[in-house]
């Protein structure tokens, strides 16, 4: 079994190699007995019997010793979607031949499911309802307990009782606690850094008597859990992580299923507003893989969608090129996919060496094509997407043209959109005219492409 003693100090390194015996050690050792299985599972502990933990169905032998119940075995349990603090924060020991689980390492805020509590509170963190991470005062009563019968309490903890050498975790922060080093030294810990662990040794660390001692380990250090018997109703304590449960579960399938709602609103894009009752074409620009639905209105094929090419930048220092809108946020990249990009005159002006940006045998509707497409109406509305945030445009979208407000990104009496023409003035809707029209502003349009 790999043992987890990652960050710990020096004085302890011995026990990186020692402490790698095989994991039958401890139930070789051990007295023969009944009640329940040992930490692999091949033999007995005297006195040990057997609990079930209900959120996994983990079975783990256990053990009084002294005056309290101890897990003989090292915690096994891994929920990351209940408790988040585990997540990137918990490592288990897996055997290579049997695939079993041998026991999990948790950096202290993941055993105390992220939360602090003060020494003298019995409080369970990751720990089976019924039972808690135990504190720095209940290891010292361990080692107590264990003294009564045996020389040295981590031999007999390890022979005895079955446990593995290794390094454990209390619910004992750092700040203000004393500790005896194995050579009868004194460690005082001022900072919120560490957290008190006990180190059962496989050999006598140097100048030590024992094989049992608190260390000072750092927080984010990956160690066993032996928890310990005590807590408030058990009943009550599995039906709040049940309940805990569900509402995580409810919470990541809202947060799966808002995500993907986003990825349909970024797959669809513009397509949303088509006309369900017309047939439209695909297009795809080979130039940057977009594809886009087409639409035969009177006898132009148009684009029903507003062009969403960004050109390459412009080596002339002199001209101003640009165009709005960038795709970095969510809502960024739905806005370019919805309604395109809108792009300045000079982007589109051959005076000012600009190419067509439209792409290869599609161009920029001239205001003859405009007012063609206009004599195929019977109302503006029959342009305007019936879900394209119109107010007051009576909006049918019945030729399929799909035109979406790009002045505001909600409903509004005041939306309107514009797009370029090849004699470079603009056409589109106006809201003060509820109706189409021409206008010779250079500020930024949309496009919509015609077919050659």
């Amino acid at each position: 079994m790999k043992k987890f003693l990652f960050a710990l100090p020096i004085a302890i390194g011995l026990c990186l190699s020692a402490c790698n015996e095989s994991s039958s050690t401890a139930a070789e050792n051990s007295e023969g007995g009944s009640g329940g299985s040992s930490v692999n599972g091949d033999k007995l502990v005297a006195g040990a019997s057997t609990i079930v933990d209900p959120r996994d169905e983990q079975v783990y032998t256990v053990k009084k010793i002294g005056d309290l119940t101890w897990f003989v075995e090292p915690l096994r349990f891994v929920d990351s979607v209940t408790y988040s603090s585990m997540a990137g924060y918990t490592e288990c020991d897996v055997d290579s031949v049997s695939g079993k689980v041998l026991g999990c390492g948790y950096s202290w805020k993941a055993a105390l499911e992220g939360r602090e509590y003060p020494d003298d509170t019995l409080e369970l963190g990751i720990c089976p309802p019924g039972w808690h991470v135990p504190n720095m005062s209940e290891f010292n009563e361990l080692k107590s307990a264990l003294k009564e019968s045996c020389d040295t309490a981590g031999k007999c903890l390890k022979e005895k009782q079955g446990w593995e050498p290794g390094a454990f975790w209390t619910s004992t922060p750092s700040r203000g606690v004393s500790l005896t080093t194995p050579t009868g030294g004194t460690r005082i810990e001022s900072n919120d850094y560490n957290a008190v662990s006990f180190v059962l040794y496989a050999e006598k660390p140097a100048g030590g008597s024992d094989y049992l001692y608190p260390v000072f380990a750092g927080r984010s250090s990956l160690l066993y859990l032996h928890c310990v018997q005590g807590s408030v109703d058990s009943v009550a304590e599995f039906k709040s992580y049940q309940n805990l449960k569900d509402a995580e579960l409810a919470a990541r399938a809202a947060a799966e299923a808002a995500e993907a709602a986003k990825q349909k609103k970024l797959k669809d894009g513009a397509k949303a507003y088509f006309n369900p009752d017309l047939h439209y074409k695909n297009f795809v620009d080979a130039r940057d893989g977009n594809e886009y639905g087409t639409i035969v209105i009177g006898q132009h094929r148009w684009m029903a969608e507003n062009l969403r090419y960004n050109p390459p930048a412009r080596e002339d220092e002199n001209v101003s090129v640009w165009v709005y809108t960038s795709d970095r946020t969510f809502e960024d990249s739905l806005r370019v996919v919805v309604i395109g990009r809108a792009y300045s005159l000079d982007q589109i002006s051959p005076d000012s060496g600009a190419a067509n940006p439209c792409p290869a045998g599609w161009h920029i509707p001239s205001i003859t094509e405009w007012n063609d497409l206009l004599k195929e109406t019977e109302a503006p509305g029959d342009l305007l997407a019936t879900n394209g945030l119109w107010e007051r445009a009576g909006a049918t979208n019945r030729l399929g043209f799909s035109a979406i407000g790009t002045r505001y990104d909600e409903v509004s009496v005041f939306n309107e959109t514009w797009f370029w023409t090849k004699e470079e003035t603009k056409f589109g809707y106006s809201w003060f005219s509820n109706n189409f029209q021409e206008d010779v502003t250079d500020y930024a349009a949309y496009i919509r492409c015609i077919e050659d």
